[in-house]
């Protein structure tokens, strides 16, 4: 993810310092994004997380654990079985 967006940014002609800021940003942005639709699918599939499942998701910052989850979601009953 942060790969893409230094590769953007440097195609966009930003100075490399500035890209890797930009790529740094553009990476937490993607995943705050995964986090907010995780919690989304899971609410929207009445499943019920502690407050410490919760404070898991959200502080998670590794996209490919949050896209895994996020293909669990729906197929899952219990936030157990998420982080299985």
């Amino acid at each position: 993810m942060i790969a893409e967006g230094y590769a953007e940014a440097i195609a966009q002609g930003y100075p490399e310092g500035m890209a890797k800021r930009y790529a740094r940003r553009y990476a937490e942005g993607v995943t705050k994004g995964m986090v907010k639709g995780l919690l989304r699918v899971l609410a929207a599939c009445e499943i019920v997380l502690s407050d410490s499942d919760r404070e898991h998701i959200t502080t998670c910052d590794d996209a490919a654990q949050l896209e895994l989850w996020l293909k669990r979601a729906a197929l899952i009953s219990t936030a157990e079985e998420l982080f299985a």
